[in-house]
C-alpha cells in the first residue's frame, strides 16, 4: 500500500535514505526530511524542484475552488499570472498580513491589487500568527460545497493556515521552498481541503542565507539617503548602484544587513550587471526576499543578482494615489 508523508506529501519509501520520502520506518507518519525540518530546523536537505507549470497543469484538471496565499513580498508580475492562469474559481488571500507595515492600509493594497494585479476575484487579508480572519476564512473552506484547494507561492503561510485545522499530524513548516512537495488532502470532517505545492521562482535561493531572509515581524522601513554613484548593499543578496542623488526605502528582514558602500569597495563588481531606469513612485522587487521603494526616478545598476530574480511595480507607499 502506497503511504504518504502527513508533512510534506510524498510517498513514503524504506530503501534510499538518500532520495526523498525516506523513513527508517513505513510505520512512520512523516519522512525524516520532515522530521529534521520539524524538530532541528534543518535546511540542508535537497529538496524536490517542482516546476510551477507542473502544479499549474494538476489544478487545471480538477474542479472546485482555489484560494491562492501570496504576501506581499511577492506582488509581482510572476506571481500575478500564476494566479490568473488558474482556470477555477479563485480567491486572492494577502497571506502574513501582519508583516505589513502599519501605515500601508488594506484598502491601499486591494486597490493597487485590484488596478495592477488585475485581480476582480475577491480578496481577503490573512494572519495566521494575530488570527486575524483565521476563522473566518475556516469556515468558508469547511462550508464549501465543492473541493478547496490552497494554492500560492511557495512560503507564502498555506501550511501554517492549515494547521490551525488540525489537531495532530501537522502539515510540516519550514523556511525552505516547496516544503510541501504534493497534494496533500486534509483530514477534515465533510470538507475536501487540499494544501498544494507552492509555486516557485526558477531561481534557487542559497541556503546559507535562507534563515535571514525569513519576515516574521512587521516590516520596519529603513531609509537610506545615497549620494551619486553610492552603492545601497543587501548582505548576501545583492548590490544596488544609483546613478544619480537619491533616497531609497527598504523592506527587508530585520535579520538581514543592509549598508552603504561607495567606490572603493569592489564587492560584487565583478560579478554580471544589470542596469534599470526606475520611474518615480516603484518598488524595485527582489522576489520573494524584499523590496525598495524609489520615490524619485532613478538609474541604476544591480549587481549579484539575475534579471529573473527582479521587477519593477508601481508603488503603494504612501498610498494616497490609490484611496
Amino acid at each position: 500500500m502506497i503511504k504518504k508523508c502527513l508533512g510534506c506529501g510524498i510517498t513514503l519509501q524504506d530503501e534510499n535514505p538518500c532520495d526523498l520520502g525516506y523513513t527508517p520506518l513505513l510505520s512512520n507518519n512523516y519522512c525524516q526530511r520532515c522530521f529534521r525540518l520539524t524538530n532541528y530546523q534543518d535546511l540542508t536537505n535537497a529538496y524536490r524542484k517542482i516546476t510551477s507549470q507542473s502544479i499549474l497543469d494538476k489544478l487545471q484538471n480538477k474542479k472546485g475552488i482555489a484560494y491562492f496565499f501570496c504576501d506581499i513580498l511577492n506582488f509581482n508580475h510572476e506571481a500575478f499570472s500564476y494566479f490568473h492562469q488558474i482556470k477555477m474559481p479563485k480567491v486572492f488571500v494577502v497571506s502574513k498580513s501582519d508583516i505589513i507595515p502599519k501605515n500601508i492600509k488594506y484598502i491601499t493594497i486591494t486597490n493597487f491589487l485590484k488596478r495592477y494585479g488585475k485581480i476582480e476575484d475577491e480578496i481577503i487579508f490573512l494572519s495566521t500568527k494575530n488570527n486575524y480572519s483565521v476563522s473566518s476564512l475556516q469556515e468558508k473552506m469547511q462550508n464549501s460545497s465543492v473541493p478547496v484547494y490552497t494554492v500560492g507561492m511557495t512560503n507564502a503561510g498555506k501550511s501554517s493556515f492549515l494547521n490551525t485545522f488540525l489537531k495532530d499530524n501537522k502539515l510540516t513548516v519550514s523556511k525552505l521552498p516547496n516544503t510541501t512537495l504534493d497534494f496533500i488532502k486534509l483530514d477534515i470532517t465533510a470538507s475536501s481541503i487540499y494544501d498544494v505545492a507552492g509555486f516557485n521562482y526558477d531561481f534557487k535561493i542559497p541556503e546559507n542565507i535562507l534563515k535571514n531572509i525569513t519576515v516574521s515581524k512587521e516590516m520596519k522601513q529603513i531609509v537610506m539617503p545615497l549620494k551619486e554613484n553610492a552603492s545601497l548593499y543587501i548582505e548576501n543578496i545583492g548590490r544596488i548602484v544609483v546613478l544619480n542623488k537619491t533616497s531609497i526605502s527598504c523592506f527587508f528582514s530585520s535579520n538581514l544587513k543592509i549598508t552603504k558602500m561607495y567606490d572603493n569597495n569592489p564587492l560584487y563588481f565583478d560579478e554580471e550587471c544589470i542596469e534599470k531606469k526606475i520611474n518615480s513612485s516603484t518598488n524595485l522587487y527582489i522576489k520573494g526576499i524584499g523590496f525598495c521603494y524609489f520615490k524619485e526616478s532613478s538609474n541604476v545598476k544591480i549587481y549579484h543578482l539575475k534579471e529573473d530574480q527582479i521587477d519593477l511595480m508601481p508603488s503603494f507607499i504612501g498610498g494616497n494615489f490609490y484611496e
